[in-house]
């Protein structure tokens, strides 16, 4: 174990501001995958909850939280949650 507790072969990733770029969520999730990164925290503005869909395909852990400009939140929350990933609402 590495100091913090986590194992020295944890990859950890952050995004955020994805804002609906279907494109950019792909080469992202690709990526990511190629990586072997185990945990990702986006730091929010997914905008719509329809992106959501698009970061299935992540082998990752997802945690991320609402930005700034993200739409019916509800919506994305529950889509959050039917995928297995966690949405832990407004950062600050």
């Amino acid at each position: 174990m590495s100091k913090g507790g986590t194992k020295s072969d944890e990859i950890v990733s952050i995004i955020s501001d994805t804002h609906d770029n279907i494109y950019m969520i792909n080469k992202a999730v690709k990526r990511l995958n190629e990586l072997g990164v185990n945990l990702v925290l986006h730091a929010g503005d997914y905008i719509s909850p329809f992106t959501v869909q698009y970061f299935k395909p992540l082998e990752a852990k997802l945690i991320g939280v609402y930005g700034n400009n993200c739409a019916e939140r509800e919506t994305l929350m529950r889509m959050f949650s039917e995928v297995g990933f966690e949405l832990k609402g407004f950062f600050a």
